[in-house]
Parts: C-alpha cells; sequence; structure tokens
C-alpha cells in the first residue's frame, strides 16, 4: 500500500511539473491561428522598414548598357483583410533609394554612375503556418515594381516592370490587436528587353521588419 502511495506521488509531482511546459507549448504551437480567435480584427494594416541585399541589375537596349545596383533601403506598409481565420489578402507597397553604375555591354568598360528611386505595388496574399503568441507565415504576391534613375541619357519617370514575390515571415502576437514581424522575400522582376536581350530578369531578396495593427 505504501509503495502504491509513494508511487502516486511521484507521478504527481512529475504532472505538476510537466504542467507549465504543456501549456507553453499549446500557446506557441497550438492549432488556432490568433486570426482565428474569437474577436479577432478584420482588418490589418502594416508598416515596415528592411533592405534589398542584392537589387541585381537589367540590360538596356536602347543606351546598348548594363545598370547594376547597390543595396537599397526600402519602407513600406500594407492593408489586408481576413478572409478565412489564418487567412489574408490585401495590397503592399515600398519605396526605397539606391544607387548605380553603367557599363557598356559590348566591353563592360564604365559609362557613369548616379541614384535611383524604386517602389512596387503587389496584391498579396498571406497565410498564417501556426498559433498562439509565436508563428510562421507564407506570403506571395504580384504587381509591379518600378524604377527612377537619373540617368541623364533616359527619359525622366518611372519605368514600369512586372514583378512576382514569395516570402517566409516569423510574427509575434503580443496582443489581439498588435504584432511584430520579421520575413525574408524573394522578388522576381521582369525588365522590358529587346531583341538582343535573351534575359533581363532581375531578381531581388528583401529582408524587412516592421509591425501589424489590427482593427
Amino acid at each position: 500500500m505504501n509503495q502504491s502511495l509513494l508511487r502516486f506521488s511521484i507521478l504527481r509531482d512529475r504532472a505538476r511539473m510537466a504542467a507549465p511546459a504543456l501549456a507553453a507549448a499549446v500557446l506557441l504551437l497550438g492549432p488556432a491561428p490568433v486570426a482565428a480567435q474569437p474577436g479577432a480584427p478584420r482588418v490589418w494594416i502594416s508598416g515596415w522598414a528592411g533592405r534589398f541585399t542584392s537589387l541585381g541589375g537589367f540590360s538596356d537596349g536602347e543606351l546598348d548598357a548594363f545598370f547594376r545596383f547597390e543595396d537599397a533601403t526600402a519602407f513600406g506598409g500594407g492593408a489586408h483583410f481576413t478572409v478565412s481565420p489564418g487567412l489574408v489578402l490585401g495590397l503592399d507597397v515600398l519605396y526605397g533609394t539606391s544607387s548605380y553604375e553603367r557599363f557598356n555591354r559590348d566591353d563592360a568598360s564604365a559609362q557613369g554612375d548616379g541614384d535611383v528611386k524604386v517602389g512596387s505595388a503587389l496584391a498579396s496574399l498571406r497565410m498564417a503556418g501556426g498559433g498562439g503568441v509565436l508563428g510562421l507565415y507564407l506570403s506571395a504576391g504580384g504587381g509591379v515594381f518600378a524604377w527612377d534613375l537619373d540617368d541623364p541619357e533616359l527619359e525622366e519617370g518611372w519605368d514600369l516592370d512586372l514583378a512576382l514575390q514569395i516570402a517566409a515571415g516569423l510574427e509575434y502576437a503580443f496582443h489581439t490587436r498588435a504584432r511584430l514581424f520579421a520575413e525574408y522575400g524573394q522578388w522576381w522582376v521582369y525588365h522590358q528587353k529587346d531583341d538582343e536581350i535573351r534575359s533581363n530578369k532581375p531578381t531581388h531578396n528583401l529582408i524587412r521588419v516592421g509591425a501589424r495593427l489590427g482593427f
């Protein structure tokens, strides 16, 4: 009898010790995303700051030149509407600045440098992959990516290109209506090309951190 009571006491103590860890696991990895909880916001407004770690470059048939871009600092925001638990649809915009070098496309000789402004507007879809306070999400979008180079041999104004984007991020929901996030994304920009250019598709990488507020 004493042995039975001793075993019961040991099991009870172990259960008490395991309870906090089990509660934390349920909180972080529970199947219901924060967006799916009762009273969760329907509209999310986000703001962020980030950096394009690679803007790549593209060729221009009119000038017979290749433009190579430096890393760019960018800022942006978005507005998204919850269409189903853990799934939001909306619009993302950004603006950034960088510099470029221009080279002759035939002999790679330097032709000059300057500044460039970049902007983008994408329709995007974001899907939460986890629930609780801390979770992963995936997003994808499509729209336009725009360039404004200060090159004197180019026409003034913005040059629009088709753009596609995918990203993965980590989101911390410290409040039902407030979140912090960090994200890494890959961009593909389809720049116009002439008959002599077989491929003119700059690829960009964007790292950004920001916050979202729900309404």
